[in-house]
């Protein structure tokens, strides 16, 4: 079964986030981006400039015909007139066409929502510059990561039985020291038994929230409930 996902930009203090159902999980979407991403960084400011210039668009105003015309490339085959999903098919998971398409639905909510947005992942350009990796299905309000207060904007998600608070922060490296793959899938795939914070576990996160892996290129990896 396929695990919804997002990817989000960062640049300038703004996001820009896009929804992926094809198989976000790090051994999947994880991967695919830490690979695009070694290439992309080789040119960071060319990779700033085309984040810059990607556009946001809301899913119930229909494209112009302008945009109709310039992103048929990134199509499926018979799109539907005016539907924003159709016309940027071939865009979904795939960061680099995301970024050469230059739009992007806006899921800007999505990390708040963790019972759908099983994982994702955060290029941030801003600051030292990080690639973070975040888990779902967060039943307990918690300070991992940058969409730990965003339910406050958009409301927890209840179900019977449960609360779900926004996506959490389970790891991540510079954009200048990138982990090899095994290290990537040790730090960012959950393993057996693993069990509740620590006090030692939430020191670490205080400290990670401190320097911001201003001076270490090593994984962080924070053990979820």
């Amino acid at each position: 079964m396929a695990s919804r996902a997002f990817i989000c930009f960062v640049l300038d203090g703004q996001w820009k986030t896009a929804y992926y159902d094809g198989g976000g999980q790090p051994p999947q979407f994880g991967l695919d981006i830490l690979r695009w991403l070694r290439v992309a960084t080789r040119d960071i400011s060319g990779l700033r400039a085309d984040v810059q210039q990607v556009r946001l668009v809301d899913g119930s105003k229909p494209p112009s015909q302008a945009d109709v015309e310039r992103l048929r490339r990134h199509a499926g085959p018979n799109p539907r007139p005016g539907d924003w999903g159709d016309l940027l098919s071939l865009t979904a998971g795939n960061p680099a066409r995301i970024l050469e398409a230059g739009v992007m639905l806006d899921y800007n909510w999505f990390p708040a929502d963790s019972l759908q947005a099983e994982w994702g992942y955060v290029v941030d350009l801003d600051g030292y510059g990080l690639f973070e990796v975040y888990q779902g299905f967060q039943t307990k309000s918690h300070q991992r990561g940058r969409f730990a207060n965003l339910h406050e904007n958009y409301g927890a998600v209840m179900v019977p039985g449960a609360t779900y608070y926004p996506v959490a922060l389970r790891a991540a490296w510079p954009l200048t020291a990138l982990p090899d793959e095994p290290a990537f899938l040790a730090a960012a795939v959950p393993t057996d038994g693993e069990g509740s914070w620590s006090p030692e576990d939430l020191e670490e996160l205080e400290q990670f929230m401190r320097d911001f892996f201003g001076r270490t290129g090593d994984a962080r990896r924070f053990e979820t409930d």
